[in-house]
């Protein structure tokens, strides 16, 4: 059974990745004070939809840093076709 979609979120995770790649992260951050039940695993699952469907370019790119688990990362950047 497929997961009912809020259309507001729709629209404001769109809206946040219109002009610039953002991460997943980035996103849940900026709209967590607007939805108090939002949690990061929907934001993805709303990425993830809207990038199978073509609403969204995702980018991959390899960071390179000081992390626990090694000196690199590989982080999704998302950005609206429109």
């Amino acid at each position: 059974m497929a997961r009912k979609i809020n259309k507001e979120l729709y629209e404001d995770i769109l809206s946040n990745t219109e002009g610039t790649y953002v991460t997943g992260y980035y996103i849940y951050k900026k709209l967590k004070p607007k939805y108090p039940g939002l949690t990061a695993k929907l934001v993805y699952y709303y990425l993830d939809k809207m990038k199978n469907s073509g609403l969204l370019y995702m980018e991959e790119k390899v960071e390179e840093g000081n992390y626990s688990w090694g000196k690199s990362v590989v982080k999704k950047y998302y950005r609206s076709v429109r």
